[in-house]
């Protein structure tokens, strides 16, 4: 069984961006195998899009199993205990069926990251298909302890339609301060900018 969340907008976007028409699903395994597995639901933006932006990279230990099944061979499903990109976002649907032929450029498949660009050429890119209306990209096997970073764009035409912005397993990671301590350090600034303004010289 597999915990879900779904970050139909994260929380931190809340304070910088209106709230969008898009879901960014995470699909990690129970502990202790580590795995996660991630999803994109266009919603709104099915046929509007023609790149797909995906990045995780790792802050605490290290990705493993990074050598396996990213170029060669059948397709792995989401879930496996290796770090790899979904072959069936460039896989062509007469060798293996529902492979969605993109085009994919910048792909980084080590311990530290796994990040890459898909875009279909003269067209539009739609995950209403897939099942549940979740395309999965990628699947990234995390060191025990470990933590990282994952980031998601939509893109048309060069323009980002939909960004996720940079959030982090575990949530909770100090090491990336949450959003109420962003908007607290924002006041804050302003506050401290603003007395300083105010203050008049002693004479």
């Amino acid at each position: 069984m597999k915990q879900t969340v779904l970050l139909a907008a994260f929380i931190a976007t809340a304070f910088f961006r209106p709230v969008v028409a898009a879901e960014f699903v995470v699909k990690p395994n129970i502990s202790p195998n580590n795995v996660y597995s991630f999803y994109v639901d266009g919603g709104n933006f099915n046929g509007s899009f023609d790149a797909i932006f995906f990045q995780a990279k790792s802050y605490l230990g290290s990705f493993i199993n990074a050598n396996s099944g990213a170029s060669a061979g059948v397709p792995r499903p989401p879930g496996d205990l290796f770090t790899y990109p979904n072959r069936m976002l460039t896989a062509d649907p007469l060798d293996f069926p529902g492979g969605l032929a993109l085009t994919q450029v910048g792909l980084i498949n080590n311990g530290q990251e796994l990040s890459f660009t898909v875009g279909k050429l003269g067209g539009t890119i739609t995950t209403a298909a897939e099942p549940g209306g979740d395309l999965f990209l990628g699947n990234v096997m995390m060191s025990s302890g470990g933590g990282f970073s994952y980031q998601i764009q939509l893109i048309s035409a060069g323009n980002v339609l939909y960004d996720t912005g940079i959030n982090t397993i575990p949530l909770t990671d100090p090491t990336f301060p949450e959003p109420s301590g962003l908007v607290i350090a924002a006041v804050g600034m302003v506050g401290l900018l603003s007395s300083r303004r105010l203050r008049r010289p002693q004479g």
